[in-house]
């Protein structure tokens, strides 16, 4: 069995909510401040209790599907596929989480890439990515889709 690493992320300390993004976390929260890389608590935003049940089902599933990928066992190939596939179930879930969110915030899906290669258009709708206004080391964003591209190095 694979050793597991997990690294706590400290809470979002930001007085304004600054964008997030939605993200595998070992946290009770898949959301991530774009703005202190924070976890932002489901309780600090203004959503309703079936929606923050929505976020934590989602955060265990795809917590699930990259413990059978790291394991890799027999399910190994088919999680890799699904981390990676932008239109898999458990990105699709996760991108109409994002785009889910309230009006008052600006929440991104975080696209999982396999290849480590920033693209330049968006993989679902090719629209040319930007970075969000003022976060442009979070990586490059589809407001459309609400995708964020994390930055490689």
């Amino acid at each position: 069995m694979a050793q597991q690493f997990t690294q706590r992320i400290p809470p979002c300390r930001c007085e304004v909510r600054a964008p997030f993004k939605i993200a595998m976390t070992h946290e009770d929260s898949p959301c991530i401040c774009l703005a202190c890389d924070g976890t932002v608590a489901l309780n600090e935003l203004e959503i309703s209790e079936d929606y923050r049940r929505e976020l934590v089902a989602w955060r265990r599933e795809y917590e699930a599907v990259h413990a059978l990928w790291r394991e890799a066992g027999v399910y190994a190939a088919w999680a890799r596929t699904e981390l990676h596939d932008l239109k898999s179930p458990i990105n699709e879930s996760g991108r109409i989480l994002a785009s889910g969110m309230p009006p008052a915030y600006m929440a991104y899906y975080a696209a999982a890439r396999g290849d480590g290669a920033s693209p330049s258009r968006c993989e679902r709708c090719n629209s040319r990515l930007s970075p969000p206004s003022g976060y442009e080391a979070a990586g490059l964003a589809c407001d459309a889709c609400r995708i964020l591209y994390p930055l490689t190095d």
